[in-house]
């Protein structure tokens, strides 16, 4: 059987939340459940992934946290991504 790994970092890149999940559990709730694990949350930054506004909802109702989305500025083109 397959895994999945969710991880939640801070911005210097250290590590706070860790949850294993089955494949046939998608990123966003996979990601929900790893931050419905931490008490303090003050800002989420996702990549587009995880734009949808089910996704959003959903971090809003669980906790007062914003979720900003770092997103390409260009296709087909390597950059870094702001804030990643």
């Amino acid at each position: 059987m397959d895994i999945k790994r969710h991880m939640i970092t801070d911005i210097f890149g250290l590590l706070h939340t860790i949850t294993v999940a089955a494949v046939n559990i998608t990123d966003r709730n996979g990601a929900i459940e790893a931050i419905t694990l931490l008490s303090i949350v003050k800002s989420i930054i996702v990549d587009s992934r995880y734009t949808r506004k089910p996704f959003i909802d959903t971090i809003n109702e669980l906790s007062d946290a914003t979720v900003e989305v770092a997103k390409r500025s260009e296709l087909h083109t390597f950059k870094v991504i702001p804030k990643r």
